[in-house]
């Protein structure tokens, strides 16, 4: 099953998330450190040099920092976190500056297939 909120509300106790976040929620048996080494790779494989990688058994964050000239403006920016929670491994994407929803989908499908997951 496949979870997916793209900005705004969440839905859940009135939260809000990030401008630009998105999140999905993997099973328990994925682990925090599986769902940030595929989220690394994907990066990866985006052409993303990774600034940061962390992660315990219950949390963990990679960003990944893309190419772009100077003069168009700030590198593209991508943090992806994810968090042992009630529901299971929470995976969040924030991204700066912000894209389009479909770009997270994308993200957040090939991350899925890299851990085996089915949409």
């Amino acid at each position: 099953m496949l979870a997916l909120a793209i900005g705004g509300c969440s839905g859940m106790g009135g939260t809000t998330d990030p401008p630009g976040a998105s999140r999905t929620v993997l099973p328990y048996e994925v682990g925090v450190r599986a769902a940030i080494a595929a989220s690394e790779a994907a990066l990866v494989r985006r052409g993303y040099t990774i600034e940061r990688d962390e992660a315990t058994s219950d949390k963990g964050a990679v960003v990944g920092v893309g190419r772009q000239l100077r003069w168009l403006g700030p590198e593209p920016r991508v943090r992806i976190e994810a968090s042992l929670t009630a529901g299971g491994v929470e995976v969040q994407i924030s991204r700066t500056p912000p894209r389009n929803a479909e770009a997270d989908r994308d993200l957040i499908a090939e991350v899925r297939g890299r851990l085996g997951l089915q949409d």
